[in-house]
This record gives structure tokens, C-alpha cells and sequence, in this order.
């Protein structure tokens, strides 16, 4: 009576530590909650080996990773300026005002270059994020003008009358792709591309900013 009392309180003894120990019914093991909200496993070791531990990250809703967080930064355009929704667009929403592709040639430090582009036109980017215009000046747009600024600060004018439908009608790309590929790397996100020219100087590349402006803006900060 005694020696099976004995081995029940063992038995039960036994149980207690393999749970704490990270163990379920019949040695198998059992998720436990690492910090972060992370989940881990602690997997059976045999030989009498200590027992291996993984875990996988997971990322909360709403919360994205700080990788991911640059690689888009990296992809968009900021638009500032006198326009009613300033802010950064990425290709990804580029991609959704419209796109055309244009063949184009130009003189660049290289000699003469031919390619082909893809992208949306610079006036339908402006008319998505909305121009401030004054109702009570005639023709207010034709007093504003874009700044386009590149990575290595390299900058470029384009008035809004050569972009206007109503006026120049220049189809002024932002383009995302050269010759069927992804602009990217010091050339990407965006490439500003005006057909007609006659030199690449306003090819830029790189194109990280669009500001627009007008006559009476105050001087710009160097």
C-alpha cells in the first residue's frame, strides 16, 4: 500500500517537472510565448543533449518592418509644393494613374542615345495630387512651374504651360521603366522624360522630388 502511494506521488512529481520544463503528455514539447510576440517551440533533445529552441517573429497589424519601411521610402517620389495633397507617391501608385510608352532620342555625354520609356504623364500626377490654383487670376497656371530634383541633387525646370492639355500639351513622362526594365539603384525610382528634346538634359534621373511653384514664391533655401 505504502510503495504504490510512493509511486503514484512520483509519478505525479514527474509530470509537474516535465511541464515545466517545456514538456506535454509523453515528452512531446510545447509552444511557449517569447517576448516581442514572438512564438517559440522547445524541441526533444535525445542522448540526453540540451534541447534546441527556434523562433519566429511575427509583426504585429499595423506595424511594418524596418526593412521593408526603407525599401519603400526608396520606390516613391515626393510631391510638395503648391498642390492640395503634398506627400510621397510610389510606382506602385503611379502605375494606377495611366501609363504610356514613348521612343525617344537625345544627345547625352555619351552621344546619341535611343530609348523606350513607360510611365504616366507629369500633368496627370499633378492633377491626382491636386494643383492650388487662384480662381481670381487669369490663367493662374501658366504663373507656376515644377522643380524636379534628383538623388544627387542635379535640378530641372518644366513650366506648367508646357504640360497643360490646354496649351503645350508636352507629354512629359514620369517614367518607371528603360527598355522593358525597372528603373532602379541611383537611376530609379523615377526618370523624367520629355520627348522632343533635343539634348537629355532634363532626362533626369533619380527623381526623388517634384515641387511646384509660381513667380511669387519666396526664394527657395539652398
Amino acid at each position: 500500500m505504502v510503495t504504490g502511494l510512493r509511486s503514484s506521488v512520483a509519478i505525479v512529481l514527474l509530470t509537474i517537472a516535465l511541464v515545466a520544463g517545456g514538456y506535454g503528455p509523453a515528452g512531446t514539447p510545447t509552444p511557449t510565448r517569447a517576448a516581442g510576440g514572438a512564438s517559440a517551440t522547445v524541441g526533444s533533445a535525445s542522448g540526453g543533449s540540451t534541447p534546441t529552441v527556434s523562433a519566429s517573429a511575427t509583426v504585429a497589424p499595423g506595424q511594418t518592418a524596418t526593412a521593408n519601411a526603407v525599401s519603400q521610402a526608396g520606390d516613391a517620389v515626393t510631391i510638395t509644393g503648391l498642390v492640395q495633397h503634398s506627400g510621397p507617391l510610389t510606382v506602385e501608385q503611379a502605375t494606377q494613374l495611366g501609363s504610356e510608352s514613348v521612343e525617344v532620342q537625345f544627345q547625352s555625354s555619351k552621344g546619341s542615345e535611343q530609348h523606350r520609356y513607360t510611365g504616366v504623364r507629369l500633368w496627370s500626377v499633378l492633377q491626382h495630387v491636386g494643383l492650388r490654383l487662384d480662381a481670381n487670376r487669369k490663367n493662374d497656371q501658366l504663373r507656376k512651374y515644377v522643380v524636379v530634383t534628383a538623388k544627387d541633387r542635379y535640378e530641372v525646370l518644366i513650366g506648367l504651360g508646357e504640360i497643360d492639355p490646354n496649351f503645350g500639351a508636352r507629354p512629359i513622362l514620369l517614367a518607371w521603366e528603360e527598355d522593358g526594365a525597372r528603373l532602379s539603384g541611383d537611376r530609379g525610382p523615377f526618370r523624367l522624360v520629355v520627348p522632343g528634346d533635343v539634348r537629355g538634359g532634363r532626362y533626369v534621373t533619380g527623381v526623388v522630388r517634384i515641387e511646384v511653384r509660381d513667380i511669387d514664391s519666396p526664394p527657395r533655401r539652398p
